[in-house]
């Protein structure tokens, strides 16, 4: 009788762990979820940073205009031209955009250009030219881009630098219009491919990172409703 006790106590006992250690682990798994994504969110802002500083440089040897958003002298878009003010010239950027004029059809550049690459984006969307983030093609040289809003803008006389978005998440790597963030959000769409707890990483001209949650409504992206300018002047922001 004290064997089958003690064999029964056990038996609870083991039972007991093993709830305990499952209830801990519904509780925990949240946090290290949320943990997780919160690495990635600072992945990415560091990210859109290194991208904005590379940019500025690329605009030193231009005369102040950013990288073109679509093929431009090199025959690649922005990714490619900015390569090399990320650090990766010789043999790894000759496998990247715009070296030898082999454009968006070379070899993806996120083998080797790890800020181009959101940790939280699992999927590279058709228009996504490989990276995870989209640039402005209304302010930077986008001669071959028919929807740009006007003429290249110079970088260092933006007017509204802190509110004028210059980079983004998204998944095309040229941004047009703000419905393209809308997209990038929605779970719907055919290019969805992950974000930050539903919202983006948005980067502006004058080097600061914010997340911005609008939703995926295309019109709660506009100026109106999230104070994002694309270009002054141009869809209902200021001149």
């Amino acid at each position: 009788m004290m064997r089958s006790r003690s064999r029964s106590i056990s038996i609870f006992d083991m039972i007991a762990a093993v709830a305990i250690m499952g209830f801990v682990v519904f509780t925990l798994f949240p946090v290290l979820v949320q943990a997780g994504e919160d690495k990635s969110d600072e992945t990415c802002m560091s990210n859109l940073k290194k991208i904005h500083q590379a940019v500025m440089a690329y605009s030193e040897d231009w005369d102040g205009y950013g990288p073109a958003t679509m093929e431009h002298i090199y025959k690649s878009a922005w990714m490619g031209q900015i390569a090399k003010n990320l650090g990766f010239t010789g043999k790894e950027l000759s496998n990247c955009w715009g070296a030898g004029g082999s454009g968006l059809k070379a070899v993806n550049a996120d083998m080797y250009i790890k800020e181009l690459q959101c940790p939280s984006r699992w999927n590279k969307a058709a228009w996504s030219g490989g990276n995870t983030y989209g640039m402005n093609a209304n302010i930077c040289l986008a001669e071959k881009n028919p929807y740009a809003a006007g003429p290249p803008l110079k970088l260092s006389d933006m007017k509204y630098p802190k509110t004028t978005l210059l980079a983004s998440d998204s998944n095309s790597y040229v941004i047009n219009y703000l419905q393209v963030l809308a997209a990038t959000c929605d779970p719907a769409h055919k290019f969805y491919s992950g974000t930050h707890n539903g919202g983006l990483n948005v980067l502006f001209c004058d080097g600061h990172a914010e997340f911005k949650n609008h939703g995926t409504d295309g019109k709660a992206w506009e100026y109106a409703s999230s104070s994002i300018i694309l270009r002054p002047g141009w869809r209902g922001a200021p001149k």
